[in-house]
């Protein structure tokens, strides 16, 4: 069993084990999917795990990515909320590492009206750090 395998297994038996509930229904962001306009409550922290994979070939090689998104939010406002997102773990031809991190904030500035139509609307910003897949192991 490859590394990433038992990394991810550990990862899921932990997420299973906690106890982890919301006081009241909660809108995700989704690593590397449709971002909510509404920020997490003040005080609160929220994380959010994905897993992925894709498969292709070019020039007649066959390629495989896989990674483990990560965005983690924190309130720290009604209206603002402070934002860690990592491509996580990632393999790809052969190499496994760490991908890249961003850091940043979401402000939402306007709530939903039902009764006008109007949407509600928030603002965010990443700063990306530019760093490549960081290699951990070589497959051989």
């Amino acid at each position: 069993m490859s590394i990433q395998n038992k990394l991810l297994m550990i990862i899921g038996a932990g997420l299973l084990a906690c106890n982890a509930s919301a006081l009241e229904p909660i809108d995700t962001d989704g690593p590397d999917f449709v971002e909510s306009s509404e920020v997490v409550p003040k005080g609160y922290f929220q994380y959010e795990l994905d897993m992925g994979s894709a498969n292709g070939s070019n020039n007649r090689a066959q390629l495989h990515q896989s990674g483990t998104p990560l965005l983690l939010r924190y309130g720290i406002t009604e209206n603002w909320e402070l934002r860690l997102e990592s491509e996580g773990l990632m393999a790809q031809s052969g190499q496994t590492g760490m991908g890249n991190t961003a850091f940043g904030f979401k402000y939402h500035s306007q709530d939903r009206n039902e009764a006008t139509g109007a949407p509600a609307i928030s603002w965010i910003t990443h700063f990306q750090t530019p760093i490549p897949i960081i290699v951990v192991r070589n497959a051989t």
